[in-house]
């Protein structure tokens, strides 16, 4: 379990731009600092109740979850590396992370384990249904984190990709086929070819305590030109 720092809670207005929203905190407008750079349009609707913690920069409010159908959901993406390695004995039973950031290929991944494992984490919080899918939004960088973890295991290393599920409703994890085809295929090929992926589930309380749940069934496209199937379960 984690505690996840916020001050006081308020109403989401609209969005400025990438990185900053309009919200009423306390009674009085307010800009918020949006870390999540995802689309984010089930979510950030106008009225919907979010939480915040005081910000550092321009914005005097910084934004940590919003309230959803099935509770909060952590929009703050700076907690995902504390979430991974609070969770990394569950998922890599024995391994501990020996650094982050590590360079790979052209640019950088977030994690590398101590038996050589390089693993990239992903923030899920789009959910239709009980499946939470990922991207939200078309992801060349997501792609390139995957081929080149992909280029990792055909070079006779381990990788691994962790999809890191923020939605308590999920009952399964896809890639978002519909928004980004192209990356929907190369996880399927990673998978394919040796990439571990694994799908794990945490959910935020509204006391902001958030609980590691489990790791959640995958449903990963099959293509006409896989040879053995990209399936997992």
């Amino acid at each position: 379990m984690l505690h996840v720092e916020a001050c006081c809670t308020g109403r989401f207005i609209r969005r400025i731009n990438r990185f900053m929203g309009l919200a009423v905190i306390g009674g009085v407008e307010a800009p918020v600092h949006i870390h999540d750079s995802g689309r984010l349009a089930e979510l950030l609707v106008e009225g919907a109740r979010i939480w915040v913690r005081r910000g550092r920069g321009k914005a005097p409010y910084y934004l940590v979850a919003v309230e959803a159908w099935d509770g909060p959901v952590l929009l703050d993406t700076a907690m995902h590396g504390p979430i991974f390695q609070a969770i990394v004995d569950r998922v890599f039973p024995g391994r501990r992370v020996a650094r982050r950031e590590v360079p790979l290929g052209r640019g950088r991944v977030d994690f590398l384990l101590d038996d050589g494992t390089y693993v990239e984490v992903k923030g899920v919080s789009l959910l239709r249904g009980g499946t939470a899918l990922f991207p939200d939004a078309p992801t060349a960088r997501g792609r390139r984190h995957v081929e080149e973890l992909t280029r990792v295991v055909s070079q006779g290393g381990k990788a691994a990709v962790v999809f890191l599920v923020v939605r308590c409703g999920a009952r399964e994890f896809a890639p978002n086929v519909e928004v980004d085809p192209t990356f929907a295929r190369s996880v399927a090929a990673a998978a394919r070819r040796g990439v571990r992926i694994v799908a794990f589930k945490a959910c935020l309380r509204r006391d902001m305590e958030l609980w590691a749940c489990c790791e959640v069934p995958l449903r990963l496209v099959r293509y006409p030109d896989d040879a053995e199937g990209a399936h997992q379960y």
